[in-house]
């Protein structure tokens, strides 16, 4: 079930936008894949809002499932929802925290 915020709109769209921001702002050559680097800084900075990435087991080779190398659009959601991190978007702040 979908969260429904006040206007009752459904928090899907924002949800689906939220993480596809912070997926793009990381994957500098618009592959659709994050590298190694590119990986690295997107930990980086999660690390920088008070993320504890060892803790919650995000490292390239947990997400990378299809063992590639490389962190796809996909296997980046497949993580944040197991992590619950999509639950806490609400349209006012990031997944971040």
């Amino acid at each position: 079930m979908c969260a429904v915020n006040k206007s009752g709109a459904n928090n899907v769209s924002i949800i689906i936008h939220t993480v596809s921001e912070e997926f793009r702002s990381f994957d500098s050559d618009k592959s659709g894949q994050l590298d190694n680097g590119e990986f690295k800084k997107m930990c980086d900075s999660m690390e920088a809002k008070g993320w504890n990435l060892k803790a919650i087991n995000f490292s390239l080779e947990a997400l990378d499932l299809n063992r590639d190398g490389l962190v796809s659009f996909n296997e980046y959601v497949a993580k944040m929802i197991d992590l619950g991190a999509l639950d806490k978007v609400d349209g006012t702040r990031p997944i971040h925290g």
